[in-house]
C-alpha cells in the first residue's frame, strides 16, 4: 500500500493507495464487516465483477478507518452528507474514499470537522503500466 503523509502540527493527513484485493479469505472478511445496506448494495450491481470490487475496497476502508479510530471494523457507522458524501459520525477523522479497477486510494484527515477530498483516475498508462499516483496534501 503506496502511503503520503503531511503531518506539519497536531493535524495530519494521511493518503493511502492499493490494490483491489480479491483473495477469496479477504473477501469472506470484508464481507463479514459490511453493514446490511453495503450488503445489499453490493448484491444490486449487475455485474459479478463488481460486485467484488465493492466489497473489497468497502472492507479496505473499514480496515483503514478502524486502525484510526480504534472502533471495530464492523461497528463503524456512516453517514451521508448533504450531497451524498460519506462520513463517520461526529468525533471521528474526516475521510475521502476513491476508487478505479484495479486500485482504491483514501484520503484521512486527523481533525474529524475538516473536509478532505481525493481522486484516482486511470489512465491508459495507468492500465498497462505501474501504479502512478499523484497526491495533493494540504497543510492544516
Amino acid at each position: 500500500m503506496a502511503e503520503h503523509q503531511n503531518t506539519g502540527g497536531e493535524a495530519a493527513v494521511h493518503w493511502h493507495c492499493a490494490p483491489i484485493l480479491q483473495d477469496p479469505r479477504w473477501l469472506a472478511w470484508c464481507i463479514g464487516v459490511l453493514s446490511k445496506d453495503e450488503q445489499a448494495r453490493a448484491v444490486r450491481y449487475a455485474f459479478e465483477i463488481l460486485a467484488v470490487h465493492y466489497r473489497a475496497s468497502r472492507g479496505a476502508l473499514r480496515y483503514l478507518l478502524s486502525q484510526y479510530t480504534g472502533v471495530p471494523a464492523h461497528t463503524l457507522n456512516f453517514i451521508r452528507g448533504v450531497f451524498g458524501k460519506p462520513a463517520l459520525l461526529p468525533g471521528h477523522c474526516a475521510f475521502n474514499f476513491s476508487d478505479t479497477e484495479p486500485y482504491w486510494a483514501v484520503a484521512v484527515h486527523s481533525c474529524a470537522d475538516r473536509e478532505i477530498g481525493s481522486d484516482i483516475e486511470a489512465t491508459e498508462h495507468f492500465r498497462n503500466n505501474s501504479l502512478q499516483l499523484m497526491s495533493y496534501i494540504f497543510e492544516c
